[in-house]
């Protein structure tokens, strides 16, 4: 199966939040964890904080560290083989800020999209005469354009 880059992208947030969840109820900070392995703080902020994917020795030191579950482990060992940067990939957009294109990637790899508004209708459901209202309401010398 080929990966997106989206995919590779949410994979990596995935593998983030898992792993970090697996520190966290392993009741480990990160000072505990690279005290006592050979993992730097350094690596460690980079992986849980989805700058980088880890090697696949830091993953496996981490998850023996951690004590995680064999079903954990599957799953984990699932998202980082998904993360592995695909050759010949480009980003979503270059002219967006990462943050903006990882939102991206996350929404189209998102099985449900929840949304709550106390005061609009969401935006993906508006029409052009609401938006305008909705300015005008808000910015009434605003121009047309």
């Amino acid at each position: 199966m080929s990966v997106t880059a989206a995919q590779e992208r949410v994979s990596l947030v995935r593998l983030a939040l898992e792993l970090t969840r697996a520190r966290k109820a392993a009741r480990l900070s990160q000072d505990d964890v690279t005290k006592r392995t050979k993992v730097s703080s350094a690596t460690l902020f980079r992986i849980e904080n989805w700058e980088g994917r880890p090697q696949l020795r830091t993953l496996i030191t981490l998850l023996d560290f951690y004590g995680v579950t064999a079903d954990l482990r599957e799953h984990i060992m699932r998202l980082w083989e998904q993360a592995k940067p695909q050759r010949g990939q480009q980003a979503t957009n270059e002219q967006l800020r990462p943050e903006y294109t990882l939102y991206m990637d996350l929404e189209r790899e998102a099985e449900t999209v929840l949304n709550w508004e106390a005061a609009f209708v969401p935006g993906l459901c508006q029409t052009k005469p609401y938006a305008r209202a909705v300015i005008r309401g808000v910015l009434p010398n605003a121009s047309e354009q």
